[in-house]
């Protein structure tokens, strides 16, 4: 066997840590196969078998670069939005070399991204948000009529704000916070259906 040649494990994350560069560096409109196949060392034949255009590799790059979705079970609401959101943080300041990754998130907002995004990873997240908050009901933390899409949307989009628009990452004390205020006076639903409860439209 060539030992000098690299395997097909090392040129896909070469080549998605290359892309990665090039997404912070531009965007989706950036991502260049030429420039990729000689910094990873192989052809732009090898690239298109696996991404054959560049919104595949786009979500390869942000699936790669996503932290592992873990359900924090500390037996507190508080501390486990805590957790559950600083995940979030975290996700959002994926810095390779230094890089501000605002172009990168503004790749996974864009429209031929976004859906894959939230199939693959943001939906699997939500579930574990709304996990925690059933959970804190079920303690009797929170009441049984918790709007648990408005309190973790009121999270998410602190985390989102700070980190992409503000370039100011929200820090653990901040979300914690913020997280203990809406669980002494939660969001509740208008029509009374406890949290988690189907509608019939």
């Amino acid at each position: 066997m060539n030992q000098g040649r690299p395997r097909d494990t090392d040129i896909t994350e070469r080549v998605l840590d290359l892309a990665r560069a090039q997404l912070l560096d531009g965007g989706l409109a950036a991502l260049n196969y030429d420039a990729l196949a000689i910094g990873a060392g192989t052809s732009r034949t090898a690239i298109y078998r696996r991404w054959p255009n560049r919104t595949d590799l786009a979500r390869d790059v942000v699936e790669a670069s996503t932290l592992p979705s873990v359900r924090p079970e500390t037996g507190s609401v508080v501390e486990d939005l805590v957790q559950h959101s600083m995940q979030n943080v975290l996700n959002q300041q994926m810095v390779l070399r230094g890089r501000d990754v605002s172009s990168l998130w503004l790749t996974i907002l864009s429209p031929e991204i976004l859906d894959h995004f939230m199939k693959r990873i943001g939906c699997r997240r939500r579930d574990l948000g709304r996990e925690i908050i059933a959970a804190g009901i079920s303690r009797e933390e929170l009441p049984a009529d918790t709007d648990e899409e408005l309190l973790l949307d009121t999270l998410a989009g602190l985390a989102l704000f700070r980190s992409v628009v503000a370039r100011r990452p929200a820090t653990e004390h901040e979300i914690r916070t913020v997280v203990r205020s809406l669980c002494e006076a939660p969001p509740r639903r208008d029509d009374g259906r406890p949290a988690g409860a189907a509608t019939t439209t």
